[in-house]
């Protein structure tokens, strides 16, 4: 789950050298990816953001959420652990 609103902040961080930026990573290997509170950003915002996630990890299914709310579907019965989902 990502906070929209932060998410490009949190991209853009200065990392120390030897360490690594924590959210680009998990956008990197997510499979799934919840955009939560956009009832917060603009429109404009939340397209730049799915751009940006779309930059880093082209293939993860990305899912809009407002206070977490999803529908579960979305994330259960998934079978991630199915090699021949793959």
């Amino acid at each position: 789950m990502a906070d929209t609103k932060n998410l490009q902040t949190r991209l853009d961080d200065d990392v120390e050298e030897g360490k690594v930026n924590e959210a680009y990573q998990q956008i990197a290997f997510a499979d799934k990816i919840i955009l939560n509170k956009l009832d917060l950003i603009t429109t404009e915002e939340a397209i730049q953001c799915k751009d940006r996630i779309r930059g880093i990890n082209k293939y993860a299914k990305v899912i809009g959420a407002v206070k977490g709310r999803i529908k579960l579907s979305e994330i259960l019965n998934c079978r991630a652990h199915d090699m021949s989902n793959f």
